[in-house]
């Protein structure tokens, strides 16, 4: 019969917790966002011998010249970033030998020029993306594509091969990998190029027929999916247009159709919601993705609109360049038309305007991510525009004030642990969103969910169990659930990344199962019963364990898979040989339990291979040693399959063969005459160890493969316990 549920000194409740989340919103110090506050920079062409570029700290109400001949070549500058108050790039045309990049970190003390002919190329730049102080991206002519990841102490060339005559007017990027790039006319239609690897290999995803775009002037996204174009037609000519894609590129649309023969200059990227558009003598602006566009201020602005930044959500300024002089206009917040603000000693041309971007608070969300356990390591993969916050870190991350749009989500391995698969997800104005990062444990015997085996010791005659916690400095818990006549099969059974106590009647079939996940309650079920031998495993790989029994007398397996509801399925081996030893394993790397079976007279390892659709496979085959050897599989090398194992009682003899070395024999020694083998990952390095004990003595002893397999011992249990694997 079965005995009931015992605990002692409470010890079993204490020990296994549960994991809650409490999440904290930080506290957010609105800056002031006036305009006067802003600080900014715009470049232009070349007046007394070198470009110009001018600085201001009051939302363009002064306007500083920076810079000298002997600093900025005599040549034009078409592309700047204000990155933050310090930090700053600029691009133009090829100059001194080289094409030009020049960068400063003392708000614009000195400007310092960077690369040389070697690492820059002879390109006239067009655009540069600075996703941060040490990445940024730089497009030009003849299909030129840089990129730096240092702060532009070395430039890597990034140019897709194949488009050297193409023009490559505009480039937006979000981290060091993921960038897109667009150009001028290719075979009738403007390209659309974007790079997942940081610009080794670019695919294009434009077809231009579908938006008859001949040139696309700049590209700028919002996060990984949303990104908006703008430039020209093909016919009718010259029309300017405003196309967008809402899943990374994949597919375009057109936007906005801009007639007669006025061009798309450059584009601005609130958030996913609000771009505005420099047309050649207007602006227009979307606050909805671009279903609708509105001409903003009630005056157009000079004609060769040619830039436009946006930095706060509300404070637009545009620059323009014509043969009538450099302009610079600004848009209050609310107000009804554009203010002139061109400097009195103004450029001829002023080619592009960038403000430090502010935060836009009516457009942020909250982004929460949670990882269990706390030592998960998670990273955040090119996140939005405007995003400031860390890009990765260890553990929870409370609620913190981000810009709406798309984050991704992942999750760096741990030993010991199936890794949190990857998540995306979209941050809404005004909403929290929460990325939830579970490593489940993947190691036999984890009954606190460290990623690591815990030594388990069951007595059949009185139903006590003992287990020694790995993250408890192997406190042990006691309690009593079996007894006679009931066999120990524990195993993760309702997928909360660790082990569930459990108890098999073989007569009638009967499974009892103290759910981990569910305060250590009884569940019951049945499978099996008279001539049934039961086997542990995740048949399925949805994390759970199965209830599986293997029936010798037909040489079939009987499986309750968790994740179709618990559903029988059956696996029959071909073989009528007297195959009495059932075993089970990821043999394939799947992440799915085989069925399999060692034949003890011949030697003979076969499995139903799950990726091979339950292919019979034999693993291994070598005529065994003399002895009662017992079948011991586990991932000795670590490379996620299982390997055909024998252990000799005899002789403490272990004979691994290992999967990822062609099967070649391994063996090592650990225990001896009346010691019991046993199975897991005890020092968590995602290597099984060899461990071996013997019930008369108590004692336990260990090989660890993480210490070049130095030994270990420990005096537990007693006569009447045995391991539990």
């Amino acid at each position: 019969m079965m005995k009931t549920m015992r605990f002692v000194n409470g010890q079993y409740r204490i020990i296994f917790l549960l994991v809650g989340l409490t999440i904290g919103i930080l506290p957010v110090c609105l800056a002031d966002s006036a305009s006067t506050q802003l600080v900014g920079w715009a470049v232009g062409g070349v007046d007394d011998g070198y470009a110009a570029i001018l600085y201001t700290t009051n939302g363009g109400n002064d306007w500083v010249r920076q810079g000298s001949a002997v600093e900025i070549a005599n040549a034009e500058l078409g592309c700047v970033t204000a990155l933050d108050a310090q930090t700053a790039w600029a691009v133009g045309q090829n100059a001194w030998g080289c094409s030009s990049i020049y960068r400063t970190t003392n708000a614009g003390l000195t400007w310092c020029r960077q690369g040389n002919r070697d690492s820059v190329g002879t390109a006239d730049l067009a655009k540069i993306s600075a996703c941060n102080r040490d990445v940024a991206w730089v497009s030009g002519d003849a299909g030129t594509v840089l990129r730096t990841t240092d702060g532009g102490l070395t430039w890597q060339d990034r140019s897709p091969a194949g488009y050297s005559n193409v023009y490559l007017q505009g480039i937006t990027a979000l981290d060091a990998d993921i960038a897109w790039t667009a150009g001028h006319d290719e075979n009738g239609y403007a390209p659309i190029l974007r790079t997942t690897n940081g610009g080794l290999d670019w695919v294009s995803q434009y077809d231009g027929a579908v938006t008859n775009m001949a040139g696309i002037l700049s590209i700028g996204a919002a996060d990984a999916l949303r990104l908006w174009a703008v430039g020209f037609a093909s016919h009718p000519p010259n029309n300017g247009r405003v196309i967008s894609t809402t899943n990374g590129g994949m597919t375009w649309k057109l936007q906005f159709d801009q007639s007669p023969g006025y061009h798309a200059n450059e584009l601005y990227v609130v958030n996913t919601a609000q771009v505005w558009v420099a047309l050649d003598s207007s602006i227009i602006k979307t606050a909805d993705g671009g279903r609708t566009w509105e001409k903003a201020g009630i005056r157009s602005t000079p004609y060769a609109t040619m830039g436009i930044c946006v930095p706060d959500g509300s404070n637009a300024w545009a620059s323009s360049a014509n043969w009538g002089g450099g302009f610079i206009n600004h848009l209050p917040a609310d107000a009804p038309d554009w203010i002139d603000q061109t400097p009195t000693n103004g450029i001829a041309t002023m080619s592009y305007v960038s403000f430090v971007r502010q935060p836009d608070y009516a457009s942020m969300g909250t982004l929460a991510i949670t990882v269990i356990p706390s030592n998960g390591i998670w990273t955040l993969r090119s996140p939005p525009v405007g995003y400031v916050g860390p890009l990765c870190g260890t553990g929870t991350l409370a609620g913190i004030r981000v810009p709406a749009g798309n984050y991704n989500v992942s999750f760096t391995p741990l030993p010991g642990f199936a890794t949190s698969s990857s998540q995306a997800v979209d941050v809404n104005p005004g909403q929290t969103s929460i990325v939830a990062g579970v490593y489940r444990s993947r190691q036999f015997g984890d009954y606190d969910g460290d990623g690591k085996t815990d030594v388990a010791l069951y007595s059949g005659q009185s139903g006590d169990w003992i287990i020694y916690l790995s993250d408890r400095g192997y406190q042990y818990v006691t309690f009593n659930f079996g007894g006679a006549g009931l066999v120990p099969m524990a195993g993760d059974f309702d997928g909360d990344g660790r082990y569930d106590p459990c108890v098999v009647q073989t007569a009638s079939g009967l499974w009892a199962v103290m759910l981990s996940g569910n305060g250590y309650n009884i569940e019951w079920a049945c499978c099996g019963g008279g001539g049934y031998q039961p086997v542990r495993g995740d048949f399925d790989g949805d994390g759970k364990a199965d209830l599986a029994v293997f029936e010798a007398a037909n040489f079939r397996w009987q499986v309750l898979l968790s994740a179709s509801g618990y559903g029988p399925v059956f696996f029959q081996f071909p073989e009528t040989q007297s195959l009495t030893q059932p075993v089970s394993g990821d043999f394939d790397g799947d992440g799915k339990n085989d069925p399999a079976v060692y034949d003890t007279a011949r030697g003979r390892w076969l499995a139903l291979l799950s990726g091979k659709e339950y292919a019979t496979a034999e693993l291994y085959t070598r005529q065994p040693a003399a002895g009662n050897l017992m079948p011991v599989p586990a991932d000795y090398d670590g490379d996620c399959q299982a390997d055909p194992a024998v252990f000799n009682p005899d002789t403490g003899e272990w004979s691994v063969y290992l999967s990822g070395c062609a099967y070649t024999q391994e063996t090592r020694f650990c225990g001896r005459a009346d010691f019991l083998p046993v199975t897991g990952d005890f020092d968590g390095d995602d290597r099984a160890d060899y461990s071996a004990y013997n019930a008369a003595a108590g004692q336990w002893i260990s090989l660890f493969s993480m210490s070049d397999y130095t030994s270990g011992s420990a005096l537990i249990g007693g006569a009447s316990f045995a391991p539990v694997w």
